[in-house]
């Protein structure tokens, strides 16, 4: 049994959408009160992601509110939630959600 103790969701974008992405971001944080936080717009990939993006974080009883505020305001940007479990490697990979078309991680940093 999954045992989360709260979860990312990421937004991605293309280079020519990071404005889009920062109104998203804005939007957000503006919106959810219950984030616990919200990273910047980052203009080049980091990580395992292969687009730039921002990534907010929140605990799991905010996790209906998020996504459901995510699908209706993700503005045709790929989005990815994961839980925080401990295993980076199965959050990113097994349990992840996506709205929009889901991209291809760079999972081997694991």
């Amino acid at each position: 049994m999954l045992k989360a103790t709260g979860y990312h969701i990421h937004f991605y974008c293309e280079p020519s959408q990071i404005p889009l992405c920062q109104t998203v971001r804005e939007k957000m944080v503006q919106e959810l009160p219950e984030l616990d936080g919200a990273g910047p717009v980052r203009n080049k990939p980091i990580g395992p992601h292969p687009l730039p993006m921002f990534e907010a974080w929140f605990t799991t009883d905010h996790l209906d509110k998020v996504v459901r505020w995510s699908m209706q305001n993700r503005s045709g940007l790929s989005v990815m939630i994961h839980p925080l479990s401990g295993d980076d490697l199965a959050d990113h990979r097994d349990y992840a959600m996506w709205l929009g078309p889901q991209l291809p991680l760079k999972l081997d940093i694991f």
